[in-house]
């Protein structure tokens, strides 16, 4: 007696393929979401190190460190040029590359220093604390930064967050208005860039606005490569991406929304429109931040650019509602 073979018709399995083609359509963004809360909670966790050595060394030394450090203009006389996180590395656990550091020479300069290094090499060295996993970095990058008489090519290690050292002129200035009167004045940062190291850093008793309302370090993803609203911009570069640049600092400009391409860009964009020199990340609704006092908030990309210009501002007095971030 024959026995029927038993097994999957064509139609069966078509049908089966559907169904895992479905649940794999209805995972897919699932996993997204878990990935992207993932990279934004390592990123939060990144600027809360960040937070605290900046805190650290104002308990060192008694006032923030600077933005960066020299002059980047051939008519100004300066000491040589050093980013932010070249100042804070033995808060961040790296003391063994702040030792091999010559502060003597250009953070970019490619030639053995006193301590028997070179300054290029120190800056090329990548670390994750710098890094946002959103932006999916691989490695050191090249790129075309300030120099003390014109430009240098680099290749080095780049860094996501970046000092707000200040409210830029071409903003406080606009016609017609974008910012009242009052930034004319009260336009400077905490962590702001100096031509010399012996210009004293901020002190947390000048922070009058109070360190809980006044940044210091936001997200500017992405650089060198330039994006503009969630799109890169395949012509165009953004300045200082590396830690070790003093062009890492960048001043709030903000993005004219209605032309894109419009120089000098100021507009009423403060966060997520574009990242040259600007606040910007991967991450959905909003940029992550650290504050003068060391906490680590997430930053609405719907602030206005007058709350926004508020909480860089230390001593303007303003008053900006908590809703604007969290």
């Amino acid at each position: 007696m024959s026995r029927k073979k038993s097994g999957f018709t064509l139609i069966e399995l078509l049908v089966v393929i559907a169904i895992i083609a479905i649940l794999i359509g209805l995972l897919l963004p699932a996993v997204q979401k878990v990935r992207e809360a993932a990279a934004r909670a390592k990123c939060s966790n990144n600027l809360k190190q960040l937070g605290l050595a900046l805190v650290s060394y104002h308990d060192t030394y008694n006032s923030f460190s600077h933005g960066g450090i020299g002059s980047t203009g051939p008519m100004v006389a300066g000491e040589p040029i050093h980013g932010f996180g070249i100042m804070i590395l033995p808060q961040i656990e790296q003391e063994s590359l702040f030792k091999r550091y010559d502060f003597a020479k250009n953070w970019y300069d490619t030639t053995i220093n006193a301590n028997g290094f070179k300054n290029s090499d120190i800056a090329a060295t990548v670390l994750k604390t710098f890094e946002c996993p959103s932006a999916g970095r691989n490695g050191a990058v090249p790129y075309t930064t300030s120099s003390s008489s014109n430009s240098v090519n680099v290749t080095a290690a780049p860094s996501d967050y970046g000092p707000v050292s200040y409210i830029d002129s071409t903003l406080r200035n606009a016609v017609p208005a974008i910012l009242p009167a009052s930034f004319i004045t009260n336009y400077k940062g905490v962590l702001r860039s100096f031509s010399s190291n012996k210009i004293s850093g901020v002190k947390i008793t000048q922070i009058t606005d109070g360190t809980s309302n006044t940044l210091m370090l936001v997200e500017d993803v992405g650089r060198p490569l330039r994006f503009r609203m969630g799109a890169p911009v395949p012509t165009s570069v953004s300045s200082g991406a590396s830690w070790a640049d003093r062009d890492n600092s960048f001043s709030v400009a903000g993005f004219d929304k209605s032309a894109p391409t419009k120089s000098p860009m100021f507009g009423s964009c403060a966060v997520n429109c574009s990242n040259n020199n600007e606040a910007y990340s991967f991450h959905s609704g909003g940029v992550t931040s650290v504050f003068a006092d060391g906490s680590v908030h997430f930053i609405n990309q719907n602030i206005s650019i007058l709350n926004f210009a508020s909480l860089v501002t230390l001593d303007g007095g303003e008053i900006v509602s908590t809703s604007d971030f969290n």
